[in-house]
């Protein structure tokens, strides 16, 4: 029995095969691991959106539950369906999230819905996009007051910012989370933005959200970035970019 604990039921395949490798010791076969919590995380343009929308049409592939948490409100079908091969008429949409404890509550909702429906065995994946831009609900209760709010009014609306706020919200909604990921199967692909750290010369750069309890939490962290861009030289336009993938948390592997 003690040799079935923590094991990974299923990989979801990231459309590269050394990608794979880093996340699952396998080529074919292999992927990210699912039932977990996965973050991924860099700075803006180096394929964070794309690595997710490759993972839900894998999972779309595979016949499982591909769902999106868009909380940027910036998502893309047609970038989806023509750079990751999603099909959006599958996709399961979950709008109108605008909070941290919202993405909870809207989660266990779906999941437990998906798994009285599909059954115990179907893979369920959704991508979280992303935790950084997603406020908490008192900073979300704050866009309802007037321009010249009056102090009662702000307390009313649940007060001002406190330190950590945020990382707080993000520890309890990912601490109640990730036991209930695990009892029913279901991934949480979760997309992070970095941020510099300024003054820190030891830790310049930081991740800017989720706090310390995201890389606790995470069974896989990757870390991207995109390097050197590669240009058609007769027409002098860009085609591609070279990306960097580094592993820099794994227990799965």
């Amino acid at each position: 029995l003690l040799s079935n604990c923590g094991k990974t039921k299923y990989f979801v395949d990231t459309g590269n095969l050394a990608l794979n490798y880093i996340c699952s010791g396998k080529f074919f076969g292999g992927g990210i691991p699912g039932g977990k919590i996965i973050e991924v995380f860099g700075p803006p343009a180096s394929s964070k959106s794309l690595l997710a929308n490759c993972v839900l049409a894998a999972t779309q592939r595979m016949g499982g539950v591909a769902g999106l948490i868009d909380t940027e409100h910036a998502a893309n079908e047609e970038f989806a369906r023509i750079a990751a091969h999603v099909d959006p008429d599958k996709l399961l949409h979950l709008d109108k999230i605008y909070s941290i404890e919202q993405v909870e509550k809207k989660l266990v909702a779906a999941i437990k819905f998906i798994r009285q429906r599909k059954g115990p065995d179907v893979p369920i994946v959704f991508v979280w996009d992303s935790i950084s831009t997603t406020p908490t609900e008192r900073e979300f209760k704050e866009t309802d007051l007037p321009e010249n709010a009056s102090k009662q009014a702000i307390k009313d609306a649940g007060g001002n910012a406190r330190p950590g706020e945020r990382a707080k919200a993000a520890g309890d909604m990912l601490r109640k989370i990730n036991p209930f990921l695990d009892s029913n199967n279901a991934t949480l692909f979760i997309i992070n933005q970095i941020r510099k750290n300024i003054g820190d010369m030891w830790n310049p750069i930081t991740t800017s959200g989720g706090g310390m309890a995201l890389p606790f939490y995470a069974s896989l962290r990757l870390e991207t970035d995109a390097r050197k861009k590669i240009e058609d030289e007769k027409r002098g336009v860009p085609i591609g970019v070279n990306l960097v993938f580094k592993n820099k948390k794994n227990r799965s592997t």
